[in-house]
């Protein structure tokens, strides 16, 4: 017995427990032990107005990579809370593809403009989309039609286009699915020349998970073509 009760005043004082120790003791440091002198510490913060309290998951996850949150059922509250493992990643990788091959395009009715899409955009989450397109035309009167589709609507939808030979843009935003951007010429010295625009823009998901896909046409006359090494980005800025 007085083993004990040294024991526990010398917890009380030094204010921490050690992962062998089983005596109710009150402490703010909680201390796990490794098979040296060294340890992981969890600390309690000062100034708490109450008790919070944090209940664990029963089960361990089954795949890399997994995380702990806060589980939206039942609801956390001011001094609980309940977690949960996730497989979902924090900050998730860009989706992202670039097209191999040279594509043709030479009637005025929109196509998608191949390997430029992304497909699982997380629903009700918003994206940055930004796309480099290259392309060169037949002759000097060629010029690009291009469009952002989203599947199924967003909540909101807004891009444009930066470069395009200093041209005015028609229209300058882009807010629709349907919408596009017209006359996006060719190279003003030689329509064979390497040609060059970038795509910026942003995406509200819907409640559904949705695809991305960049269209293209040509606006009249001759012929474009979109060169292998164009791509399209979509990075997801919410968690």
């Amino acid at each position: 017995m007085l083993a004990a009760c040294v024991a526990v005043l010398c917890l009380a004082l030094a204010s921490v427990v050690d992962a062998s120790a089983q005596l109710p003791v009150r402490t703010r440091l909680l201390r796990l032990m490794s098979d040296n002198a060294n340890a992981v510490e969890f600390l309690a913060p000062l100034g708490l107005a109450s008790t919070r309290t944090y209940t664990m998951p029963s089960t361990i996850p089954l795949v890399d990579g997994a995380a702990l949150r806060i589980a939206s059922t039942p609801a956390p509250t001011a001094t609980t809370a309940t977690l949960e493992w996730t497989t979902e990643a924090v900050a998730p990788a860009p989706l992202f593809s670039y097209s191999t091959a040279d594509q043709t395009l030479s009637t005025t009715t929109l196509a998608d403009l191949t390997s430029l899409g992304a497909g699982g955009l997380v629903a009700s989450k918003v994206y940055e989309v930004e796309a480099l397109i290259a392309y060169d035309g037949t002759s000097a009167d060629a010029s690009l039609k291009l469009s952002v589709v989203v599947t199924p609507a967003p909540t909101l939808l807004r891009w444009t286009v930066v470069g395009a030979n200093g041209v005015a843009l028609s229209p300058n935003w882009v807010t629709s699915t349907t919408g596009t951007v017209l006359d996006l010429p060719v190279n003003s010295a030689d329509a064979t020349r390497d040609n060059t625009l970038l795509v910026k823009g942003i995406v509200v998901v819907s409640a559904a998970t949705s695809t991305l896909q960049l269209r293209g046409a040509i606006t009249s006359t001759g012929t474009i073509r979109i060169l292998q090494g164009s791509y399209v980005k979509a990075t997801r800025m919410t968690n």
